[in-house]
């Protein structure tokens, strides 16, 4: 960005220069260390790499610029004792940024306030913006440059092409950039650990049944059944295209049954899946609290926050719900997303918030890459049977068993029970499956009344307008 004002000094304050040792921001003594030239400071009196106060001024009022906004006294009614505790002066926000002693902060300021306006400033009666009461306070980062990017990326993959582009590529890397060393404010980083000693070692996943035979398979091979579809049974989702495979799941046997949407009289089985081989999983809440970390004198730093700002809205724009009749469309953009993270930036999947209930530990989609169930060991001529109730007992009284029935002296694994593709992440916890019969369903809502009023028309000919 340009310095808003040029900087015209009074040859007194033009001849003082500012050493390095008297600088204690980091990156502004980096700068002076490199671009400066060995002279005596005016300030410490020593002899080292300085910068002329008015070169000085030039990087601090980028840096203010980029990151303050001016605090404006004066309340609504013109009261001038409205907010002036707003803020700090702009001396005061000078040394603390700078790390510079009171005198050197005050030089600055006199120095930028004998700048001349330029036509992009609000007012030219305001001054330069750097008088001794100006008050200024940290601005929010504006966005607008990443909001734009979105939006043509969003447009191009509804209408002009369906798969990554070297523009729409370029895009979503400036977007995601670094995205594997963000971290939250409190320390948690977004991209998590799943797997035996990871944050997340199960999984739960849902099916509907509506059919005893089809449960009847379910049970006998969760292991397929449960697991993901083939690409021909795949359709289009949140996070994949047609054809795709990925595994959908949840956090928590609530939220997998509520993910699915079962209509009452249905059946719902649920099977526990544990996560055996270490994955790396984006989790989509934690973008809503990313905090960077930097210097103001760093251009770089004001992208990141920009860049962050971004990201919090981008994790709603991600799980927010979308309604049936939109689904084709407006899954387009997300699912080119998870196309690019697990492809671009080799991560294994997304944690995101259910939809469904509000309190839930969330969701998970492990991309085609990760989406591999560990099959089950089962000797050669096994054969599987189910009963969903118990011989001698009341039909009405469900018990659901599997039946495996080995023949004699069966030793080899069956054949068929081939691992194929790449090592399996998920393997079905055997002794935690179970079937759910829907009862009843419970909805959380918000209700509104309609009001009707009725109005008497005008005719055309009576109503008054503005032509005369």
């Amino acid at each position: 960005m340009t310095e808003k004002y040029p900087l015209e000094t009074d040859a007194a304050l033009g001849e003082k220069r500012l050493c390095s040792g008297c600088v204690g921001e980091a990156h502004l003594k980096s700068v002076l260390e490199s671009a400066g030239t060995v002279r005596a400071c005016s300030y410490c009196g020593a002899s080292g790499k300085t910068l002329s106060i008015g070169d000085v001024a030039r990087h601090v009022n980028i840096a203010i610029s980029n990151h303050y906004q001016r605090v404006y006294a004066g309340g609504p009614w013109g009261d001038e004792e409205v907010w002036d505790d707003r803020g700090e002066l702009i001396s005061e926000v000078i040394a603390d940024e700078a790390g510079v002693d009171e005198d050197v902060a005050e030089d600055i300021r006199e120095s930028l306030s004998n700048g001349k306006c330029l036509e992009d400033c609000a007012d030219p009666d305001d001054g330069t913006g750097f008088e001794t009461k100006v008050r200024y306070e940290k601005a929010e980062p504006n966005a607008a440059v990443f909001h734009n990017m979105w939006i043509g990326f969003e447009n191009s993959i509804k209408s002009e092409a369906r798969f990554l582009t070297r523009k729409s590529t370029a895009t979503l890397d400036r977007i995601f950039k670094g995205i594997k060393d963000h971290k939250t404010s409190s320390g948690k980083a977004v991209v998590v650990d799943a797997g035996p000693e990871g944050l997340i070692s199960e999984l739960y996943r849902a099916r509907v049944f509506q059919s005893g035979d089809k449960l009847a398979a379910a049970l006998k091979r969760p292991d397929i059944e449960m697991g993901p579809p083939p690409a021909s049974g795949v359709r289009a989702g949140r996070m994949n295209a047609f054809g795709i495979s990925v595994f959908y799941a949840s956090r928590d046997v609530d939220t997998a049954i509520a993910e699915v949407r079962p209509p009452v009289g249905s059946r719902v089985a649920v099977a526990k899946f544990k996560v055996v081989r270490p994955l790396r999983l984006l989790d989509v809440s934690a973008l809503r609290s990313i905090e960077k970390s930097g210097s103001i004198f760093n251009p770089e730093y004001l992208n990141q926050l920009q860049q962050a700002n971004f990201l919090r809205t981008l994790s709603a724009r991600i799980s927010r719900p979308v309604m049936p009749d939109d689904e084709a469309l407006e899954y387009l953009a997300t699912q080119a997303i998870a196309n690019y993270l697990a492809e671009e930036m080799e991560l294994d999947g997304l944690v995101y918030p259910s939809m469904q209930i509000e309190s839930s530990k969330g969701n998970v989609v492990l991309f085609h890459r990760a989406a591999h169930v560990k099959l089950i060991s089962l000797l050669e001529g096994t054969n599987l049977d189910v009963s969903f109730s118990m011989p001698g007992t009341d039909d009405d009284e469900p018990d659901y068993h599997v039946w495996e029935e080995v023949p004699p002296g069966a030793t080899r694994p069956s054949p068929d029970i081939k691992e194929v593709g790449k090592p399996p992440a998920l393997e079905v916890d055997l002794s935690n499956i179970q079937v759910h019969h829907i009862k009843h369903v419970k909805f959380s809502l918000e209700s509104y009344p309609v009001s009707r009023n009725y109005v008497e028309r005008i005719p055309h000919e009576t109503r008054v307008t503005d032509e005369f």
